[in-house]
């Protein structure tokens, strides 16, 4: 299967502002969140920003961290 680049760039950029969002809804900052990860503070806005591709070792983290579901992270994302 062939990504198409484009499409991963959008997706990448949702899921990141949808990780924003409920970040900043529990009121934590950048540092701690990538600190919790075990990621440098860099690469973690990477991965708000979009910049960068989640894993799944990583959005498994993030759910536990944030309190939340791979479900409530990943809803309106991926039928855009």
């Amino acid at each position: 299967m062939e990504y198409n680049k484009t499409e991963l760039k959008k997706y990448n950029y949702l899921i990141g502002q949808k990780i924003k969002a409920i970040r900043d809804l529990k009121g934590f900052k950048q540092d701690y969140v990538a600190e919790k990860l075990g990621i440098s503070s860099g690469h973690y806005s990477n991965l708000e920003n979009g910049h960068k591709t989640c894993t799944l070792y990583i959005l498994i983290r993030l759910c536990q961290i944030l309190d939340t579901t791979p479900n409530e992270l990943l809803e309106g994302c991926l039928y855009h």
